[in-house]
């Protein structure tokens, strides 16, 4: 574990927002285990993207085929039927994504590793962050997201729906937190940060109800990451976005670390 520790504090907030997910400090209920050639990451929630395939490192595309069957295994002994590889512009082999595609595995979105290390502008003036503190805070900020993205009824059921699995297991990782933005003591957009073993703090989430957009806050929710990540004592955000959300956090002063794909593995 030392030498692990060791590594990671030697990481720049670059390789940290590159790798975000694997670099995530655990939990006593989540595995992980870092090897030379990968992170593996299980968080006990069912969608794919809690099994986690990043940092690789393989040496050719033997030793990547040998990745890809090594993974299946270890998240199928967890009860995984899938998983998720972030493919950051460090990884190799070149035709990483080539053995990938071979293997079965379905690309499905590019984000832009991103990271912020100096102070965004301030919230606007009317926006009240509070912290997430039970279960149905919880609950209505997924409520927030299904529909900020639109959601359909079905899907939205699903994800809301397993609000009262995820809320017990996110308190037992270190440095997780969800937040509410209140406009009009009314909850109008939500968000999430997490600790790294490296330092950096991670954004994770970040969505805002139709009828509330353009007041702000979404800046509300980084700045008061921010000035948490200042109290940690690690004044850095780093975040995996998505396209919509990119040209918000470059206003807000973000930098761009690379591009990630990410590709579905199905076993």
């Amino acid at each position: 574990m030392t030498g692990e520790s060791d590594r990671a504090a030697a990481l720049d907030a670059d390789a940290v927002a590159e790798d975000a997910v694997g670099w995530l400090a655990p939990g006593p209920l989540t595995d992980r285990v870092e090897t030379l050639d990968a992170i593996l990451s299980h968080r006990p929630l069912p969608h794919p993207f809690f099994g986690v395939v990043t940092r690789v490192r393989a040496t050719d595309g033997d030793a990547v085929d040998a990745l890809i069957a090594r993974s299946r295994v270890w998240f199928a002994e967890r009860g995984r039927t899938a998983s998720t590889w972030m493919i950051g512009p460090s990884a190799t082999p070149a035709d990483l994504a080539d053995h990938l595609v071979a293997a079965d595995a379905i690309e499905e979105s590019t984000m832009t590793a991103m990271v912020l290390d100096h102070e965004p502008p301030p919230a606007p003036a009317g926006v009240e962050i509070r912290r997430v503190a039970t279960a149905e805070e919880y609950r209505r900020s997924m409520e927030i997201v299904a529909d900020a993205f639109g959601f359909d009824a079905s899907s939205r059921a699903a994800f809301v729906g397993g609000a009262a699995e995820a809320w017990p297991f996110w308190q037992t990782e270190p440095g997780r937190g969800y937040l509410l933005a209140h406009v009009d003591g009314i909850p109008v957009a939500e968000a999430g940060l997490a600790a790294t073993i490296p330092g950096p703090v991670v954004l994770s989430g970040g969505a805002t109800l139709p009828a509330w957009q353009g007041r702000g806050a979404y800046r509300a929710l980084v700045r008061w990451r921010w000035d948490e990540a200042v109290r940690r004592g690690t004044p850095v955000l780093v975040v995996q976005a998505s396209d919509d959300s990119r040209p918000i956090l470059e206003r807000l002063g973000f930098r761009s670390a690379g591009l990630i794909p990410t590709f579905r593995d199905r076993f």
